[in-house]
């Protein structure tokens, strides 16, 4: 994706910077269990706030962070975190060795690629045998109404549509659980899944994303991975009484 589209989209007057990232790198670091001198990949990095939340997480664990993306970025480290522009994620080679990172972070990214196979399989290939694939994907059902505003998005996944992905490509033991991009509730799962399967959201008050898990095995023979749903809370105007 080009410059112009990171601009356009994320533009900071219409999406400022919050402490959204530093929040959830730091959920996704202390849930997964991500040790001290990991190495750290955030893969369509964007406009790089994630990447900077995840390097001020892990600074005092001497985490290694880097990140990728389509847009422009001249090769250098900026916020603790190694950036690499003007790459092609959907047919590009990572510029990485084999089971070179512990965590790989993916978020709005694999509704951009038509055929997710090189993706999907570049992303297995730089985990270390037993590292995270975490994803964060729009699902479809909750933003069908909103899913094109944004004319990139070519790909449309549904909880279903992206368990059976995963399956196709070689993922086994895909499991789904719902995760709310809504900081209050993390700690609180096990009752937001309840609530959860008993109301099925609005559209006028929140977004839907799916969050795909997966977990390489010491056995490099053998994709077995968990797949994980996300409904992200995103509250787009005051909830209804």
């Amino acid at each position: 994706m080009t410059g112009n589209y990171v601009k356009t989209i994320y533009d900071p007057k219409k999406r400022p910077v919050t402490d959204y990232p530093d929040r959830l790198a730091g959920y996704i670091l202390s849930r997964y269990h991500v040790k001290p001198h990991a190495a750290i990949l955030d893969s369509g990095s964007g406009r790089g706030d994630f990447a900077r939340a995840f390097a001020r997480k892990g600074k005092a664990m001497d985490m290694d962070v880097w990140a990728i993306d389509g847009s422009h970025y001249e090769k250098a480290k900026d916020g603790g975190v190694n950036f690499i522009g003007d790459f092609d994620l959907e047919t590009g080679r990572l510029p990485f060795a084999d089971n070179r990172f512990d965590l790989v972070f993916s978020k709005s990214v694999l509704e951009h690629i038509h055929k997710p196979r090189q993706y999907l399989a570049e992303i297995y290939r730089v985990l270390k045998p037993g590292g995270v694939f975490v994803a964060l994907v729009p699902d479809w059902h909750t933003q069908m109404y909103i899913y094109y505003d944004d004319f990139s998005h070519v790909q449309p996944y549904t909880r279903k549509g992206v368990e059976d992905t995963l399956r196709i490509f070689g993922f086994r033991n895909v499991s789904a659980e719902l995760f709310y991009q809504l900081p209050s509730v993390w700690k609180h799962q096990s009752v937001v899944q309840a609530f959860a399967g008993n109301r099925r959201p609005c559209k006028e008050d929140i977004r839907q994303y799916i969050l795909p898990f997966f977990q390489r095995t010491d056995d490099p023979g053998k994709r077995e991975k968990r797949q994980e749903i996300a409904w992200s809370w995103d509250f787009l105007e005051k909830k209804p009484s």
